[in-house]
């Protein structure tokens, strides 16, 4: 069995409760999907890594409780093996919770970067702003995330906190997996696009303030059209 599935079996079983507390022995576990110890060894490796298990020399594997000590890297995890239906929160809910990051964090990003270097935005968006390329953003989802991910890049990279790039691009593979299935939704492509106009407008007048504002207000709207979507129930997320 390929290790990548063996990892992926192991993780679902700890969210199913499956296993408890203790995940069973390298031997134990090579039994149960019948491959040999040393890859359930390499398997184990990436789980501690990525902070799914604590592997005691001499005593049980402890499980992680998750929920209180996961980072990052557990998102990632889900992310790469497709486990998003967690036991206390579903796809839909997952998106949402993070938009809220988004909200909360975009805005301060936004206002530093504007200190920083405003002109780097402006060149960026005016690229994007060009009507053969706006074509491609309005009727492509694939291309507005990329082209949303790139811009919020910008603003992390140059508002002079490197943390908040650092933690941007530990979210890039949620960021285009969700992304992507955002954007799907005209509604969101469309208030995207309106955004990056007004974000752009605002820019050039030396309105910060409002260009601010707008970042907050996208951010916002994004929610709401997401929930709107879940509600009617009517768009595949």
């Amino acid at each position: 069995m390929d290790s990548n599935l063996i990892e992926k079996q192991i993780i679902k079983r700890i969210l199913d409760g499956k296993y408890k507390h203790i995940l069973p022995s390298e031997r134990e576990l090579a039994n149960q999907f019948k491959v040999t110890r040393q890859k359930i060894r390499e398997v184990l490796q990436r789980l501690q890594r990525d902070g799914w298990i604590e592997i005691q020399h001499g005593m049980p594997t402890r499980i992680r409780f998750i929920f209180e000590e996961g980072g990052l890297n557990i998102l990632n995890s889900l992310i790469h093996h497709n486990v998003l239906e967690l036991p206390f929160l579903s796809t839909q809910d997952f998106i949402v919770k993070l938009l809220e990051i988004r909200y909360a964090l975009a805005p301060v990003y936004t206002e530093s970067c504007l200190n920083m270097n405003p002109q780097i935005v402006l060149d960026y968006l005016s690229n994007g702003l060009e009507k053969d390329y706006i074509n491609k953003l309005i009727t492509n989802s694939k291309e507005i995330t990329n082209f949303d991910w790139n811009l919020h890049r910008i603003l992390c990279k140059h508002s002079n906190n490197i943390i908040f790039l650092f933690l941007l691009n530990s979210f890039k593979d949620i960021y285009f997996y969700f992304g992507v299935k955002y954007f799907s939704l005209q509604e969101a492509r469309e208030r995207s696009i309106k955004f990056y106009k007004n974000f752009y407008k605002y820019i050039l007048k030396n309105q910060k303030e409002k260009a601010i504002q707008e970042m907050k207000n996208v951010t916002k709207d994004s929610m709401e059209i997401l929930k709107k979507a879940l509600i009617k129930n009517k768009e595949n997320i």
